[in-house]
């Protein structure tokens, strides 16, 4: 019923705007015929100017006002079709509300039908929500156990490469462990420290035990671990037995180039003799430095402390020497000399006398200073070498046994300067023929280097050829003739009998270099002037045949000292000259 009334209204309403349009259009086309009418009459009444402008102009205003009109007639129009449609909108609204009952029944059932169907679609997504989370547990579950059992194929895996590795580092400790004990069986002289031997031990059957057990990762790590650094350890024992093999192959070498040697003078009677000679005197230079350690030895024995403290402390003013000559060193010498001749001399805030030049306490006061001196004017001090010179000059004129003393403590540290040349006896030990050489050796017995060694050499013989050249100075006045006269057995004599028997001697080749150089380089020009032609005849003999020898026989760290050498007796050669000897007592006082 309502459908019908509301379909009617639309039919009135549609038929009201059709006759609205119709109104509009003749009331539209009968203002125009009026206003035309208008303009025709108005036109007839006035004088118009009818000129093309201004008629232009005029059609202008009018149609602007034409214009004007027709937009107000639309305007109207429009504002009434508006009114209409309103007019409809009430009367749907009306209708609307005259139907609500049966609709909102009917938006009741749809909503009870609608609950219904949410209801059994919630239910559904319940049951499909418990579906799914059960397949996701299940899902969860089979990845924890995939899970697990790559984790367990990867810890087998790691255990099975741990396996290897501590099997292959096993092998290689072992084989490595028979190899260094066969090659310190082959030594003979070599031996490992127990516990070095016990930890060895401990590590290869630690491995042992971990192969043959079930043991973690954790252990398998710490047996590998423990294996790899016992390979390390045997790698630096298998390197320090190398290194004892090649020392003692050089040594093999040493003995046999030493069993080998050369002289320049060949199998000559004289030359035995006159070595001989040198090597009797050696021997009695021992015999006094035996019987003064004795004595010493009685003092040292002794509770004395306060009687050594005070000479220890008199006999440190030796190190304190220096190049400058002043009043410094005269004082320091003054303070030894009064030591030597039983002066009181001072010790610090105190002093101290020996008397007795024969007792015990001065035994123990010449070793000391006599060991001191040499130490310091040949190793510690090479720099202050003059002063010590001429400090040991000065000092034996006042003593002959400091003098003798010196001199044994001199080749001691050069037997080559005697000269002799050591030969290995069958009961003497490496270490043992090393040090009647000249070498020296630290705690653990290892021997020093070449270079350091044949450095030392030179500089015991430069102290020897400064000695030597001390005889050129006149001794202190004043002084005991016959003291005089045992001092000057230093002078270039000594010089001239000890390059006569370096004649005789074997060439060592690099120490042969060296204590030639040394020597020549710091008594050559006095050796020279005392004793002219001989010593160029000398000299051409050195020349001509040593230098050629010591090229044959000089190993590898030798060259330098032959090289020397022989840029000394290149000089020599141009100039027949070598450089003035050092100053001697002047360099002291």
């Amino acid at each position: 019923m309502w459908r019908d009334e509301l379909e009617e209204s639309d039919s009135e309403v549609e038929d009201n705007e059709e006759e609205e349009e119709t109104i509009a259009a003749k009331h539209d086309g009968h203002e125009a015929e009026v206003f035309t009418n208008k303009l025709e009459s108005l036109v007839a009444r006035m004088q118009i100017d009818m000129s093309l402008s201004a008629v232009l102009t005029r059609i202008q205003v009018y149609h602007a006002a034409y214009v004007s009109r027709v937009a107000a007639i639309h305007t109207q129009t429009m504002a009434e079709l508006q009114r209409c449609r309103d007019l409809q909108l009430q009367q749907e609204t009306l209708q609307e509300k005259e139907g609500l009952p049966k609709h909102e029944e009917v938006e009741g059932v749809l909503k009870k039908y609608a609950e219904k169907i949410l209801s059994q679609q919630a239910a559904a997504a319940d049951l499909r929500k418990e579906e799914l989370l059960q397949r996701l547990q299940e899902q969860q579950q089979q990845q924890q156990e995939q899970q697990q059992l790559l984790e367990q194929q990867q810890q087998e895996q790691e255990r099975a490469t741990m396996v290897a590795e501590l099997r292959e580092s096993y092998a290689q400790f072992s084989d490595a462990l028979d190899t260094v004990l066969a090659e310190i069986t082959e030594c003979g002289d070599v031996a490992l420290p127990e516990d070095t031997t016990e930890a060895l031990n401990a590590t290869l059957q630690l491995g042992s035990e971990a192969l043959s057990g079930d043991a973690d990762a954790e252990a398998l790590q710490q047996s590998t671990a423990r294996l790899t650094d016992g390979l390390a350890v045997l790698s630096h024992i298998r390197e320090v037995i190398q290194t004892h093999r090649n020392s003692s192959r050089r040594d093999e070498q040493e003995s046999e180039a030493a069993a080998t040697l050369v002289s320049l003078a060949g199998d000559v009677p004289q030359a035995t003799a006159e070595l001989s000679c040198a090597k009797r005197r050696l021997e009695e230079l021992t015999a006094t430095h035996s019987s003064v350690m004795r004595l010493s030895g009685e003092f040292l024995a002794t509770e004395d402390t306060e009687l050594r403290g005070k000479l220890s402390y008199a006999l440190s003013v030796v190190n304190k020497f220096h190049n400058d000559s002043d009043a410094s060193n005269r004082e320091k010498l003054h303070t030894l000399v009064s030591l030597l001749t039983g002066q009181r001399c001072a010790a610090g805030a105190q002093h101290v006398q020996v008397a007795d030049p024969h007792s015990p306490v001065a035994m123990f006061v010449k070793e000391q200073l006599s060991s001191k001196l040499i130490a310091l004017a040949h190793d510690k001090q090479v720099s202050s070498q003059a002063v010590y010179a001429s400090l040991i000059v000065r000092l034996g004129s006042f003593d002959p046994l400091l003098l003798d003393l010196c001199v044994y403590q001199l080749y001691r540290t050069c037997p080559y300067l005697v000269p002799q040349v050591p030969q290995r006896e069958e009961y003497e030990t490496v270490e043992e023929y090393h040090r009647a050489l000249g070498y020296r050796h630290k705690d653990g017995g290892e021997r020093e280097a070449l270079d350091s060694y044949l450095k030392r050499m030179g500089a015991a013989s430069q102290l020897f050829g400064r000695l030597v050249c001390l005889d050129g100075d006149k001794p202190p006045t004043g002084q005991n003739t016959s003291t005089e006269q045992n001092l000057w057995s230093l002078g270039p004599q000594l010089g001239w009998r000890w390059l006569s028997r370096m004649l005789l001697c074997p060439v060592q080749s690099a120490v042969t270099c060296a204590v030639l150089h040394g020597f020549l380089s710091v008594a050559g020009a006095l050796m020279v002037k005392v004793y002219g032609r001989q010593m160029h005849k000398m000299m051409d003999h050195f020349i001509e045949r040593l230098l050629p020898l010591a090229e044959q026989t000089t190993r590898e760290g030798g060259e330098a000292d032959l090289a020397s050498l022989k840029s000394l007796m290149t000089n020599y050669s141009h100039t027949r000259t070598f450089q003035p000897p050092p100053e001697g007592y002047r360099a002291l006082l």
